[in-house]
């Protein structure tokens, strides 16, 4: 899932990571921030998907480390993220990596796998809330270990058309984002007020957890059925009437680069389309609404890219000393403004570089509202049913609480076939 999106947040606290870092200038071995002794020499061998821009920007951060600690080689081997090749390649030894950079949602899996190693002796979960925001932090744990340092983060969401609609217009809570979709439509026949893919479980996620229901956690339970659940369902089909029926993520971002929306709810991966579609200087931004019952605001998944050390490393305190120096402030800011990514690093979010750049602080400001993506193997259990249950709901072959309670036992049922019980 979301392998159409690119995914992936930091800074070990600023006052010790600096100090460690110019302790080493000129020395082979100093004292990592949780007292561990790192030897800065050897190879380190990093699995990635990085190309053209992404990996130039990448890339010189990588050869700025080596220049700092010349006895470090770093070698960069460009593959698909595949789950089973790392687990396949990690039991034989044979060309393993020592880190790789995954999307967060992958750690459950291969830490179950066994072919990914916890990091707490070298960042504690304090030291990740201390340097990333809280979604990215939370995302790389795991059965209360720390596996990964975030790289950079994805999350959806409001794109406006600044031609079409003003600022002040935008709803701020549900009950006006409804009334916005009526009178839009209204006011200008043919033409949409907010468009978005009703029936696909990540871009609605942060509904249903604004609404208080949870797609699933780490033990596998789900709170799907539940009636805050069909409370957040019963909302989504209240659009059904005023959205066409065969809405989806193609056709919700045509009719916003058509001009014939005049917002949608999307991601940083959609900027460019929109920007050449509409004009960049018309493409503007606005945290999603709050739910008027809750009083929460719309809550999406927070992914992205992470950072993890492989069973077979070998110099694991070397491998975290990088991962961190990769996500400092100072690189995070640099790479981020090359690259459009979403930085994870909280002093880095809010960098002036960071804040003057509209499109990179929209998404970092909607990532303060949002949750954790899912990192738990059992999220596998949820997508096709929810799927087809947002399909139903928004169709309206069914009432929000039957297409939810059908979820639920097909999401119970697909926890059982993975966990064997």
């Amino acid at each position: 899932m979301l392998s159409k999106k690119r995914f992936a947040l930091s800074m070990v606290v600023a006052i010790t990571a600096t100090a460690m870092l110019l302790a080493a200038c000129g020395s082979s071995s100093t004292s990592g921030s949780s007292g561990t002794s790192v030897n800065y020499s050897g190879t380190i061998t990093i699995w990635d998907d990085w190309t053209g821009a992404y990996l130039s920007a990448k890339q010189q951060i990588v050869n700025n480390f080596m220049q700092q600690y010349p006895n470090v080689k770093i070698n960069l081997v460009t593959v698909n993220l595949d789950d089973n090749k790392l687990i396949t390649t990690e039991k034989s030894g044979v060309n393993a990596p020592d880190i790789v950079a995954f999307p967060v949602d992958h750690i459950g899996t291969l830490a179950t796998a066994g072919v990914i190693q916890p990091i707490d002796s070298y960042e504690s979960a304090a030291q990740l809330a201390q340097t990333y925001t809280a979604p990215a932090a939370a995302g790389v744990q795991f059965n209360n270990h720390v596996y990964g340092i975030p790289e950079v983060t994805e999350i959806v969401t409001m794109f406006y058309n600044k031609s079409m609609v003003s600022a002040s217009q935008l709803p701020t809570t549900t009950s006006q984002m409804l009334t916005f979709e009526q009178t839009y439509a209204q006011q200008h026949p043919g033409d949409y007020g907010l468009v978005w893919p009703p029936n696909d479980a990540y871009y609605n996620a942060g509904f249903f957890y604004a609404y208080g229901a949870s797609y699933i956690d780490g033990q596998g339970n789900t709170q799907i059925g539940s009636p805050a659940s069909v409370q957040a369902a019963t909302f989504l089909q209240s659009f059904n009437q005023y959205l066409p029926k065969s809405l989806n993520n193609q056709t919700a971002s045509a009719l916003f680069s058509e001009g014939k929306a005049a917002a949608t709810i999307d991601g940083p991966w959609a900027y460019d389309t929109y920007a050449k579609a509409i004009g960049a200087n018309n493409v503007g931004f606005a945290v999603l609404p709050t739910v008027d019952s809750t009083n929460k605001p719309i809550s999406p998944f927070v992914g992205g890219k992470t950072f993890m050390v492989t069973k077979t490393a070998t110099n694991v305190p070397l491998d975290v000393a990088f991962m961190k120096y990769f996500t400092n402030e100072s690189n995070q800011v640099t790479m981020c403004v090359a690259t459009g990514e979403i930085p994870a690093n909280l002093a880095a979010g809010n960098n002036p570089q960071i804040t003057g750049n509209a499109v990179i602080s929209a998404f970092f400001a909607q990532t303060k509202n949002g949750v954790p993506f899912p990192n738990t193997p059992y999220m596998s259990a949820v997508w096709t049913p929810m799927a087809n249950a947002l399909v139903a709901d928004f169709q309206g072959n069914t009432t929000p609480a039957a297409a939810m309670s059908q979820a639920q036992s097909l999401i119970q049922k697909g926890v059982q076939n993975i966990s064997g019980n």
